[in-house]
Parts: C-alpha cells; sequence; structure tokens
C-alpha cells in the first residue's frame, strides 16, 4: 500500500509541478519555441523513465524483478531530478518569479537523491520521494502566492 500511495503521490506531484503555469510566455518568440520543443525530449524521457522506474519497483516489492532495489531506486530518482532541472529550467526562461528562487527546486532534487542514497525499503522509498515531492509542490504553492501578492 506504501508503494501505490508513493506512486500516486510521485505522478500526481509532477503533473501539477508542469501543469502549475502556462507555458504561453516561452513561445512567443521563435528562440523560445525552439528551446520548449527541444526540451520537452527531456520532460518525456523523464516522465517515461519515471513510469518505468515504478513499474519496476512494483517488480521489486513483489519479488519478481531481475533488478536490485537499489538500482531501481537510483532509476526513479534520477529521472525525477531530470524532470524538476527541466522543468526549472523552462520556468526560469520563461520568466516565471518563482523559478528565479530556485531554492525549492534544488532541495527536492536532493531531498530525492538523498532517499536514493540512504536506500530505505522499496515502498518506504517511493514514498518517501512522493513525500518530497509534495513538499516541492506545497512550496511552490506558497511562493506562488506570494508572488502573486508582489511580497
Amino acid at each position: 500500500m506504501l508503494l501505490v500511495v508513493g506512486a500516486f503521490l510521485v505522478v500526481l506531484s509532477l503533473w501539477w509541478l508542469y501543469f502549475r503555469r502556462e507555458h504561453v510566455d516561452l513561445v512567443e518568440h521563435r528562440h523560445g519555441v525552439w528551446v520548449f520543443g527541444y526540451s520537452h525530449y527531456l520532460v518525456y524521457a523523464s516522465v517515461a523513465a519515471v513510469g518505468a522506474a515504478l513499474a519496476a519497483a512494483v517488480e521489486v516489492a513483489t519479488h519478481d524483478a531481475h533488478v536490485s532495489a537499489r538500482a531501481v531506486g537510483w532509476l526513479l530518482a534520477g529521472a525525477i531530478v531530470v524532470y524538476l532541472l527541466t522543468l526549472g529550467g523552462l520556468h526560469l526562461l520563461g520568466g516565471d518569479p518563482v523559478a528565479r528562487c530556485p531554492a525549492p527546486g534544488l532541495v527536492v532534487a536532493v531531498l530525492v537523491l538523498a532517499v536514493a542514497a540512504v536506500g530505505p525499503a522499496m515502498s518506504v522509498e517511493v514514498l518517501l520521494m512522493g513525500v518530497a515531492l509534495v513538499v516541492g509542490v506545497a512550496l511552490h504553492h506558497v511562493l506562488d502566492q506570494r508572488a502573486a501578492r508582489g511580497t
């Protein structure tokens, strides 16, 4: 059950982080369209890698995997970090005031990597990565609200 809840938190957090703002600012200029379009190779690849890692995590948890839990944990963490850094770069390029402060994204990336480094049981590892992403979503929400108020 912990694995299911963790995977749910991971997927919903990644979705929210992507759609938290419109990307129209990036496609107003010809250079922005190019960067926006080609950077999505990394976004799509990292999302696919997250899905594959979550599927492998289920196999590890059910003892049907032909790969170690450690490798799956690092794959999941790496995919999440690539996603966070690519999306953070896109938001920064689009002039997002929240993205000018990269601390929340970097903190979440470090937390996810720390969970992979510790390497608890697979279900706990996925849950902790999901919780770290939820913390990132909450930080972004607070910063979005502050930016909207101008404080």
